[in-house]
């Protein structure tokens, strides 16, 4: 229904099931001959259509970034296409390094850098771009727009029961805009910005390009979906404990990742939660491992104890090293924004966290 790979995990009520259904072939060729292709792509379809075989024709083919020419020859039945190859061998060019555990577990290199005419690419690139124009923080807009958001809620006459119900249904209703999850179109362009125009690792505070991280993850997930195309196609699905290993492997092989800082395993993976920018936070794959979905929590000796740079981990708990702040507060956010989607036993959420939480936001 998103527009994701549907996995089992995800239940059948993610799907958008339609059945008994066709599209007339009529259609199919009225959308083809109407449709804006872009470059040559145009003189292709509309040979394509063709009811009647042309003459031989000398036509232009784009490969990779480079315009070269083909021989179209019209038979009685067919178009056949002779179209020129090249092919360049570099040798002694570095290949990407893979982390110790990805190699551990079977994860390949990461692909190259996205064509730059991925359209959605470009979209975020360009939008990179533009941010580096806009103001970072306007504080006298943000206090007025305060004002006008929480002009009828009085905190001050309201009961605790009453006053989380009313910013309830506000933060509800107000997010009339609900992107599914795609961090690279909105959270690496601009949401998550910092000052410097650069991305901080949520829980280590290292900074990166954000360039990078964009570029990683359509990198990513054209990978993900050659692989599963792959699949299909030569081995069938292999089952589902399969492909969410081979999905952590792949994953394991970036150095770049999104942190849910509710983990998803806590809401299944759904939208518009898995999405929801208020939680989401540039991450180094290591330390989003590194905490797994473990709850947050303050130990008595974090400063002594010995950590890596993500933070600590001990049993069921994990105390990040940096961004204290900023998680919490998008903790507290989605307990408020989705009253009991999380909560539901121990292991996602005690009351006593409560207190945590409200001291890393102070």
């Amino acid at each position: 229904m998103n527009g994701q790979v549907w996995l089992e995990p995800m239940g059948e009520g993610q799907i958008a099931w339609i059945a008994n259904e066709g599209v007339r072939i009529s259609r199919i060729v009225k959308h083809l001959e109407t449709h804006a292709f872009a470059g040559g792509q145009r003189a292709l379809v509309d040979d394509l259509l063709e009811l009647a075989p042309a003459a031989d024709a000398v036509v232009p083919l784009r490969t990779g970034g480079d315009v070269s020419t083909g021989v179209r020859r019209a038979t009685d039945r067919a178009t056949v296409w002779t179209v020129p190859i090249q092919i360049a061998v570099d040798v002694g060019s570095p290949t990407p390094a893979v982390s110790a555990s990805a190699a551990a577990s079977g994860a390949e290199a990461p692909p190259a850098r996205p064509a730059i005419d991925d359209p959605e690419l470009v979209a975020s690139l360009r939008d990179l771009e533009r941010s580096r124009r806009r103001p970072y923080y306007e504080k006298r807009r943000d206090e007025e727009a305060r004002q006008t958001y929480y002009a009828g809620t009085d905190v001050n006459e309201l009961d605790q029961r009453e006053l989380y119900r009313q910013l309830s249904r506000l933060v509800s209703e107000s997010h009339v805009r609900r992107p599914a999850y795609k961090p690279s179109r909105l959270l690496y362009p601009w949401v998550d910005l910092h000052p410097d125009h650069r991305l901080r690792g949520i829980y280590s505070g290292k900074t990166f390009d954000p360039e990078e991280f964009i570029r990683g993850d359509f990198a990513m997930e054209r990978r993900r979906a050659e692989r599963l195309r792959e699949r299909v196609l030569t081995e069938g699905t292999g089952g589902t404990d399969r492909l969410l290993a081979e999905e952590a492997a792949l994953e394991a092989a970036f150095p770049y990742n999104c942190e849910h800082v509710v983990p998803q395993s806590w809401f299944e993976k759904l939208e518009p939660m898995r999405g929801d920018l208020h939680h989401l936070f540039a991450c180094e794959w290591g330390c989003n491992s590194f905490r797994g979905n473990i709850p947050y929590y303050d130990f008595a000796d974090f400063e002594e104890a010995i950590r890596d740079d993500c933070g600590k981990r001990e049993e069921n708990r994990f105390e990040p090293a940096s961004g204290k702040g900023p998680a919490a507060r998008a903790v507290l956010y989605f307990l408020l924004r989705y009253p009991k989607v999380v909560a539901s036993n121990a292991r996602e959420f005690e009351q006593e966290w409560l207190a945590i939480l409200l001291a890393w936001h102070e």
